[in-house]
């Protein structure tokens, strides 16, 4: 299986990190803290955690069960399958270009698509 750099920051169009959104600020404190920038793992994460009504208990758990491996470790052996399922679960839920990043990483020699 191959190794996925789970910490891989996610670039825009122009090479600057993307950021995730905004967060409220902590309790006791004035100001929000920075945005986080988004990574190879965060995307994941939440992609694999976000509400799916369309999945089984059975799909739930496995993608639990990833999401927390990807949370533990820097470096992640992952299979076809969950790539697949990766790959499935980002583009539903995320914009073009983090999509088209993730799957970049995931996926490095993607089919080319006809113009």
């Amino acid at each position: 299986m191959p190794m996925f750099d789970v910490t891989q920051k996610l670039l825009d169009l122009s090479g600057k990190p993307l950021v995730g959104p905004p967060k409220p600020p902590l309790p006791g404190q004035q100001t929000a803290p920075p945005p986080e920038q988004m990574t190879l793992r965060s995307a994941c994460v939440q992609a694999l955690t976000a509400p799916n009504e369309n999945q089984t208990g059975d799909e739930k758990f496995k993608n639990f069960c990833l999401a927390q491996r990807i949370t533990e470790r820097d470096n992640v052996a992952l299979s076809a399958e969950e790539i697949t399922n990766l790959k499935a679960l980002t583009g539903a839920i995320f914009i073009p270009i983090v999509v088209g990043r993730v799957w970049e990483m995931l996926d490095p020699q993607p089919v080319a698509v006809e113009e």
